[in-house]
C-alpha cells in the first residue's frame, strides 16, 4: 500500500480548480490509511491500467467548440493497487516523459524516476518511510547524481501528518543538506529551509488548518477547512499571513466522491468562478468520460480507457 505524499499547492490553473477538492482531500490526509494509489486516484475495482486523454478548447465555430487533443497520460497499477508507471504523451503520439516506482516489500514507496522524452533520467526521489509506510523524509536528486531537496515529515500518535518541511541545496549538494537534515528531529538549518507548513487535524485525521511560513518562520498564509460526513472537503478559504482572507473554494460531490461543481469566491464574497463536471461512468462505477465547464462554457473533456485485471 502507498501512503499519501502528494502535498496542497493552491494556484489559479483550470486543472487545480476542477479537481480542488479532490486533491484537497488527497493531499491533507497524509496517513498511510489501507489506502492503495489506484483508491487514492478514486479508480474503483481492479483496475490495472487506465489511460486518460485530454481535450482543450481549440476554438469554436458557428456555435460549435473546436477541440484538441492536449496530452494523454496512461497509469499502469498492479494487482494490489499500487502504481508502477505513469507515462505522459504529447498530442502527436510521441512519448513526453514519464515516472516509474519502485516498492518495498511491504508495497511502500521507496523510489521514483523521471525521465524526459529522450529517455533520460532528471529526477530522482529517494523514500525514507517509518513502520506504518509514512515518509519520514524524501530526498530529491538531479540527473547528475547530487541532493537538490529534501522534505522532512512529522506526525502525531494517530499517523497524521503534523510538520512539513522544505530545504533545497544552497550549493552544489552541500554537506549540510545531505547531513544535517537526515531526521526530522534535528534542529532546522535556516540556511536551506525554504517551507515549513503545519497541520491541525480532526479526530479522523483531516486537516482543519494549514499554515505555511518561510524559512525565517514568519506567516505566510493560513488555510482552513470543512468536511462531509464522507471526509470529503467542502470548503476551504484562505487567509494571507495577516489575517485577511484571499479567497474561498465550496466543493460538492456526486455519490462516487467525484467533484461535480467548485465555486471560488473573492474575498468580498462575490463569485470569480464556477466549474462544474459532469461524467459518464462505466459498469464499475469509474468515469470514461468528463466534461468540464468553467462558468458553463465548456473547458476541457477527458476521454479514459480503462483496462481491468482478469478476475
Amino acid at each position: 500500500m502507498q501512503t499519501r505524499t502528494s502535498f496542497v499547492s493552491i494556484c489559479s490553473s483550470l486543472r487545480f480548480l476542477v479537481a480542488a477538492c479532490v486533491a484537497l482531500l488527497l493531499s491533507l490526509s497524509l496517513s498511510a490509511r489501507d489506502k492503495t494509489d489506484r483508491e487514492i486516484d478514486l479508480l474503483r475495482g481492479q483496475v490495472k491500467v487506465a489511460s486518460d486523454t485530454t481535450y482543450v478548447v481549440s476554438g469554436v465555430e458557428g456555435g460549435t467548440v473546436r477541440l484538441e487533443v492536449k496530452n494523454y497520460v496512461v497509469s499502469t497499477y498492479d494487482a494490489a493497487g499500487n502504481k508502477k508507471e505513469m507515462v505522459t504523451y504529447r498530442p502527436d503520439g510521441k512519448t513526453a516523459g514519464w515516472v516509474s516506482y519502485t516498492l518495498d516489500s511491504k508495497g511502500y514507496r521507496i523510489e521514483a524516476y523521471y525521465f524526459n522524452a529522450e529517455g533520460e533520467m532528471t529526477t530522482k526521489y529517494l523514500y525514507n518511510n517509518d513502520g506504518d509506510g509514512n515518509p519520514k523524509d524524501i530526498s530529491q536528486f538531479g540527473y547528475s547524481g547530487l541532493i537538490q531537496q529534501k522534505e522532512i515529515f512529522s506526525y502525531d500518535s494517530d499517523d497524521n501528518l503534523e510538520e512539513y518541511a522544505r530545504y533545497v541545496d544552497n550549493g552544489g549538494g552541500s554537506p549540510t543538506l545531505n547531513s544535517s537534515l537526515s531526521s526530522a528531529t534535528l534542529a532546522r538549518n535556516k540556511n536551506n529551509l525554504v517551507l515549513l507548513r503545519t497541520y491541525r487535524n480532526d479526530s479522523q485525521g483531516n486537516p482543519l488548518e494549514l499554515k505555511e511560513f518561510d524559512n525565517k518562520e514568519s506567516l505566510l498564509s493560513r488555510k482552513t477547512f470543512q468536511y462531509d460526513a464522507q471526509g470529503n472537503p467542502l470548503e476551504l478559504i484562505e487567509y494571507d499571513g495577516k489575517g485577511n482572507v484571499l479567497g474561498k473554494k465550496v466543493c460538492t460531490y456526486d455519490a462516487h466522491g467525484n467533484t461535480t461543481r467548485v465555486v471560488n469566491f473573492l474575498p468580498d464574497g462575490t463569485i470569480r468562478s464556477t466549474i462544474r463536471t459532469e461524467y459518464q461512468m462505466d459498469a464499475t462505477g469509474n468515469w470514461i468520460r468528463k466534461n468540464i465547464f468553467l462558468n458553463d462554457q465548456v473547458a476541457e473533456v477527458h476521454q479514459r480507457n480503462i483496462e481491468y485485471f482478469t478476475p
